[in-house]
């Protein structure tokens, strides 16, 4: 890497736990701050300008970083939006974990689903973690698709995965079989009706894509997974099971600590020109947040929304 930085900004959370890749800015060893744990990653190339400030996008702020390397940038860091995890460190059991998380009553309602699942059904519980059969890692990744497609043209959201997914299922399974992905997956005697894609680094496990038959919808299976994946996690002495940005009642009904996402923005100290365009990119983001805590973009204004009924009009 020579003395400047990329003019398209990187989401590191992605880099990290789907690719364990780091930019050659950050030490490749990181600290878990929950667990007190440390994690390595990979410096990865990066394409250079000379004079664009660089955007380093989704730090999930629980994760300790240090720069590395004698270049002549300085970094403004902004905080955005929230991320949502499970913080398994002080719990050895899944009851442990929802006596002090999950109310009596909610309680009372997963365990009354599950049970009334597991009498209408033939269920069964499999994590594909170091191994799986190619011919059934293919089956599940054509059922994991319909699931996402059914469930969000129920939603008249745009996935944006789904664009994605022939390459996303081409990549993922080398990675389960190096430990470094897993697919948990719920089955009504042998078809899928739940499925997760999972990654795994250090102590973490990042909750990456779930979706589930919608024609079991009445069982809360989105209850049922979580209660599966939280006791998978607790087995394995996982410490944190990271379900990442977006607010949902289902994460905030689980995850018992919310930590942000912040943007670092790297400018050439020399360049002028540089350090002006990295104060208007923050104060875009200062805007954008602003926007978002105001509940006007994210409730009122949905992009993945409009990105729907835009693609439904050109088809």
């Amino acid at each position: 890497m020579g003395k400047s930085l990329a003019k398209s900004p990187t989401r590191f959370v992605f880099d990290l736990f789907l690719d364990r890749k780091i930019l050659p800015l950050y030490s490749p060893k990181l600290k878990n701050k929950i667990s007190h744990k440390i994690i390595l990653g990979e410096n990865k190339p990066v394409k250079v300008s000379n004079t664009h400030p660089f955007t380093v996008k989704d730090i999930p702020d629980y994760l300790e970083l240090s720069t590395q390397g004698n270049y002549p940038f300085k970094c403004k860091e902004i905080r955005q939006y929230e991320g949502f995890l499970v913080n398994l460190t002080k719990h050895n059991n899944i009851n442990s974990y929802l006596t002090d998380n999950l109310n009596k009553r909610n309680r009372k309602n997963v365990f009354a689903k599950r049970n009334k699942l597991h009498e209408r059904h033939n269920i069964k519980y499999v994590c594909y973690h170091k191994n799986i059969d190619r011919l059934e890692y293919d089956r599940l990744f054509k059922r994991f698709y319909t699931f996402l497609e059914k469930r969000f043209h129920e939603k008249r959201i745009l996935n944006r995965y789904l664009d994605n997914w022939n390459t996303i299922h081409r990549d993922v399974y080398q990675k389960i079989i190096d430990g470094c992905a897993s697919l948990y997956v719920i089955y009504d005697k042998k078809e899928p009706i739940s499925i997760t894609l999972n990654f795994h680094l250090g102590d973490i496990v990042f909750s990456h894509i779930h979706a589930y038959d919608i024609l079991y919808s009445n069982y809360n299976l989105g209850d049922v997974n979580m209660l599966a994946n939280i006791e998978w996690c607790l087995e394995n002495k996982v410490s944190v099971f990271d379900l990442s940005m977006g607010k949902t009642y289902n994460k905030q009904k689980w995850c018992n600590h919310t930590y942000y996402f912040v943007y670092h923005i790297f400018y050439d100290r020399k360049s002028t020109r540089s350090k002006i365009l990295s104060d208007i990119i923050i104060l875009k983001l200062k805007f954008l947040q602003y926007l978002r805590n105001k509940n006007i973009v994210g409730k009122l204004f949905q992009y993945d929304r409009l990105l729907y009924w835009k693609k439904a009009k050109e088809i």
